[in-house]
């Protein structure tokens, strides 16, 4: 049941990932020295990390691949803009669960589907808050904004195609909207409502609630 490294003339980083890859997908666990890396910052294909990312994501537990990748420190080397979550915290109040990456690795859990598109939405939801701001009594001002644009560029940069990018920017910058939708504009809330992807955002807001709370 434990997934053991062994000699081989691989390279380590891809070594981490098939290991992530079938850890998140099936019962085993990984015995890894992450000290043995090397430590030196390494790149792989557009295409190999979009593979990556849709293996883990529409696995059963997302949260523990995403995890190894992120010890091993491949996430900081291949996708900072999420190993910058690591380096948030919450307030106990709001989040007994932890900082933004525990956070953002607890909404997998509440899934009722391993869909990618609601997958992608629910890793990139939060992944605004590094770069926000305290402003009018809010810690991160404007994160689902940010989110979007931060989420955005993170997709393009990985190949990801047009359609994925803009869906993906819908459920970010939307993300708080259903708990707001008795307050807004009758329109504004009909407009978001009409939406096909106005399922997938109900479903990442239940996720992320129960992630919470």
């Amino acid at each position: 049941k434990v997934l053991v490294s062994r000699p081989t003339d691989l390279e380590w980083w891809y070594v981490i990932a098939e290991a992530a890859q079938v850890v998140c997908r099936y019962h085993f666990t990984i015995d890894f020295d992450y000290g043995q890396i090397p430590g030196q910052e390494t790149t792989v294909s557009q295409a190999y990390q979009r593979h990556l990312l849709e293996q883990i994501l529409t696995s059963p537990d997302p949260a523990r691949g995403l995890r190894i990748l992120h010890e091993s420190g491949l996430v900081n080397s291949w996708w900072p803009e999420l190993g910058a979550m690591a380096t948030v915290s919450h307030t106990k109040d709001y989040h007994p669960e932890g900082g933004v990456w525990e956070h953002t690795l607890a909404t997998f859990a509440h899934r009722k589907s391993h869909n990618f598109l609601l997958s992608l939405g629910l890793l990139l939801h939060d992944i605004g808050k590094p770069y926000a701001t305290p402003q009018e009594g809010k810690r991160f001002f404007a994160h689902a904004e940010i989110g979007a644009q931060v989420g955005q560029r993170f997709l393009q940069r990985l190949g990801f195609s047009p359609k994925i990018v803009q869906s993906v920017n819908f459920l970010g910058r939307h993300h708080m909207m259903p708990a707001a939708l008795e307050r807004v504009h009758p329109e504004q809330a009909e407009q978001l409502m009409n939406s096909p992807l106005f399922p997938y955002l109900l479903e990442l807001y239940r996720a992320d609630m129960l992630s919470t709370f």
